[in-house]
Order: structure tokens, then C-alpha cells, then sequence
């Protein structure tokens, strides 16, 4: 799962406030439980839809044809909503920022990813990237001059713990040459993610409309890549198509604007960021019942440790701001 969801999290978080100091009362409705529920059926289900896309397309084709599918459906969007105005407010500088926001959460996230799925196992090779949060901790402190605290480091920690369980294939003595490469690309897609979850929060643009752009972006750097290489093709097959749309549209935007709707349904979003650790462990269920993918013991403690460090800087986090 993946695309600018964490981002997007990250950004609306700040804009839900606690009113009472003593006792908030936490508005959770039907509604934004089945958003919710959406939101994670949709996610958990892409890595298993770009594995199937990934036996015909390249990784550089799915990429181009997945932001294209996606700036398109975003472009109705922003007409639909009434949010034009929004397309005309950026600076020449705001498009360089954006340009390269484009490159590092769109266009080399995914290539990476994918270019990861063709080359190792791909159970193993999502998990690897889905240390992208762990890099949001490490990148927050230099970029916006976090501190340290005790929690981060246990995030941390837990989290290359968790990758070194991966990288070893459950050995922690040597690591598994085999997969070596693609291991380390699966973790470069974590790490330019985020990198571009943190300078995207420190920019803090309109969420719809700035990732129209770099989506639009990434298409175009994409697409002209395989015209200069002469490899550009249309998705040729209904499959093909499908699990584009799916990627493109489904996944990064639907995905995105249902969790938009989750998070101004209540006020408060951590119950939401909760349930949304439930997703790479579903991924690696779905890999299981309908790709049969084998799931080594190694790699599901691997994923224990990533996302066990993730819940507890989370968990300890929100006790800080409430109290």
C-alpha cells in the first residue's frame, strides 16, 4: 500500500484539535468506521494486485501508466469538488518542489518497489519497503528538527531489527546474498518515501491538488523515459488495464480520499492510525489466498518488529499530546 497515504495522514492530523483538557469526548461513527474498513481492504489488496500487473508490465510502465490513470481520475476531482483555484495558487518554486516531491514519493518510490517485487520474494520485498515510516522518524530530525526522544529510538531500532530479520532470511549471522539487491531496493523505496513524507509535511501544500501535480509529474518523467527509450506501450489486456486502474486510481487516490473522509469524521485520528498497522499483515494474508506466496516465519517476526516499534512511538507519542 502505498502512494502519498501516510503523507496525507501525517498533514490532517494537525489539523484535528482536542477541545476539552480534562475529557474529549471521541466522536466515532458508522460512518467513519466504513471508511475505514474501505481504506484497508484497498490497501492490503494492492501489493497483490501490482504482484499480478508485475508478470506483464514493466516496473517503469506500471509506474507511468499508474500515475497517468491517477492524475486523471484526481484532475476530475479537484472540477468535481470545486477546487480549481487550488491548481492556480503554486509558485514556479512550489512546481520545482513539487517536481521533485514527484520523484521521490511517485516515480522512484514505486520503480524502486516494483524493480524489488521482479528481483526477490515479493512477501519479503514489502515488508522491506514498508520501513518507510521508520525513515519518517530518521528524516524528521534533521529536516524538521525533531529531538530524539526515547520512543523514536525504540521505533528505530525495532525496525532495523526487524529489516536485519529480513536481509538475514531469520538468521542475524549472514545475510542472504541471493536476495541481497533486491532486499536493499525494497528498503531504498522505504527510504525515498520517507524522505518525501517529510519534506511534503514541511511544505504542507493542499493535499488534493499538489498530489495531482505529482502525479502528473511523475507520469510525464515516466512516460518520456520509455519514449526515449522507445519501449512505450498502452496496457494491452483487460487484466492489465484493470490492475493499472486498480493501482492508479483505486489504491492512490479512492484510498486517499476515503481516509480524508475517515479522519474529518472524527476527532480523533489515532484509533484510525490504530487500525491502519493492520494492513501489511492482511497484505501478506492475501498474498497467501490468492497468490499462494509462501510466508516464512522470518519474515512475519521481521514484520512483528517493524511495525511493533511503529505502534509503540505511536502509542507513546499520543500519550504526550494528551496529557
Amino acid at each position: 500500500m502505498t502512494g502519498i497515504k501516510h503523507v496525507l495522514f501525517r498533514i490532517l492530523k494537525s489539523e484535528i484539535t482536542l477541545i476539552s483538557i480534562e475529557r474529549t469526548v471521541i466522536v466515532l461513527n458508522i460512518r467513519t468506521w466504513i471508511y475505514v474498513s474501505l481504506v484497508i481492504i484497498l490497501w492490503s489488496l494492492s501489493a497483490a494486485v501490482e504482484a499480478v500487473i508485475l508478470r506483464s508490465l514493466t516496473p517503469m510502465e506500471f509506474c507511468a501508466w499508474g500515475t497517468t490513470f491517477g492524475s486523471l481520475s484526481l484532475f476530475i476531482i479537484i472540477i468535481s469538488t470545486g477546487r480549481m483555484n487550488t491548481i492556480h495558487s503554486y509558485s514556479f518554486r512550489d512546481h520545482l518542489r513539487l517536481l521533485l516531491f514527484s520523484m521521490l514519493g511517485f516515480a522512484g518510490y514505486q520503480t524502486l518497489k516494483y524493480t524489488a517485487f521482479t528481483m526477490v520474494p515479493i512477501p519479503q520485498a514489502n515488508i522491506l519497503q514498508y520501513t518507510y515510516p521508520i525513515f519518517i522518524v530518521i528524516f524528521a530530525l534533521p529536516v524538521l528538527n525533531q529531538k530524539l526522544t526515547i520512543s523514536k529510538t525504540v521505533d528505530i531500532t525495532m525496525g532495523f531489527i526487524g529489516a536485519a530479520i529480513i536481509l538475514s532470511g531469520g538468521s542475524l549471522v549472514t545475510l542472504n546474498r541471493m536476495y541481497l539487491n533486491g532486499y536493499l531496493i525494497a528498503l531504498g523505496a522505504g527510504a525515498s518515501f520517507g524522505l518525501f513524507s517529510v519534506l511534503a509535511s514541511q511544505a504542507a501544500f493542499e493535499p488534493v491538488s499538489s498530489m495531482f501535480f505529482m502525479q502528473v509529474y511523475s507520469a510525464l518523467v515516466m512516460v518520456s523515459i520509455l519514449v526515449f527509450k522507445g519501449l512505450l506501450a498502452f496496457p494491452s489486456g483487460i487484466n492489465e488495464i484493470a490492475g493499472v486502474f486498480y493501482a492508479g486510481v483505486m489504491g492512490h487516490v479512492v484510498g486517499v480520499m476515503l481516509l480524508i473522509a475517515a479522519q474529518r469524521s472524527t476527532n480523533d485520528v489515532s484509533y484510525i492510525s490504530g487500525t491502519l498497522y493492520l494492513i501489511p499483515f492482511l497484505s501478506l494474508f492475501a498474498f497467501k489466498l490468492f497468490l499462494n506466496f509462501p510466508i516464512p516465519l522470518y519474515a512475519f517476526t521481521g514484520l512483528v518488529f517493524i511495525v511493533g516499534g511503529m505502534v509503540i512511538h505511536t502509542t507513546i507519542s499520543n500519550r504526550r499530546q494528551i496529557d
